[in-house]
């Protein structure tokens, strides 16, 4: 009873592809609507935080996502709004929702981080394989178990937590999953 929700906010760090949140607020106003009652939603994307510090890994909400964000913290709480972007009104009515966004993940720092959103939201990103210097001071060494890194992701709803579980570079972190009101 999982729905996983894949986005494309890949680009949106660049100003120029911007203009593609309102069909991508739109896309996630159609998935969340027809989600079945009591099932959990995880979120995956590209993108969610930004680096504050590269040496040490410390990362915040991307203020660029705040629009999709707000959405999916919206249908958390169960609210109607309307999502507003140069002219283009998206109305929408999560009233009547009755599954629940646990967690958001995805990667682009190329770190580990968690944050939660300015609601309440679980932000997670994951290190990448990439062969390049990676915030937080990660090692990464050629020849050793560090070279690479592989993450395993487990949602644990019963404990209401995620664990993301690595092989090779990076720790094992776990996660609560959203905790409101309207969580299952």
């Amino acid at each position: 009873k999982t729905r996983f929700m894949c986005l494309d906010t890949g680009r949106f760090y660049d100003e120029t592809f911007r203009g593609s949140i309102p069909k991508t607020v739109k896309f996630i106003i159609e998935c969340l609507s027809s989600v079945p009652d009591d099932w959990h939603i995880v979120v995956a994307s590209h993108l969610w935080l930004v680096l504050k510090d590269f040496n040490t890994g410390e990362a915040e909400e991307a203020p660029y996502l705040r629009p999709i964000i707000e959405v999916l913290e919206d249908y958390n709480l169960r609210l109607s709004s309307m999502y507003a972007y140069e002219g283009n009104i998206i109305p929408y009515d999560f009233s009547s929702a009755k599954a629940t966004i646990e967690y958001c993940i995805g990667g682009h720092i190329h770190t580990d981080a968690f944050v939660l959103s300015q609601r309440g939201l679980p932000l997670i990103t994951v290190t990448c394989d990439g062969q390049q210097e990676v915030a937080g001071g990660l090692p990464y060494e050629t020849g050793t178990i560090n070279e690479q890194s592989v993450s395993i992701v487990v949602n644990d709803y019963q404990n209401k937590e995620v664990g993301v579980y690595r092989i090779g570079r990076g720790s094992d972190m776990k996660v609560k999953m959203w905790n409101s009101i309207g969580s299952i």
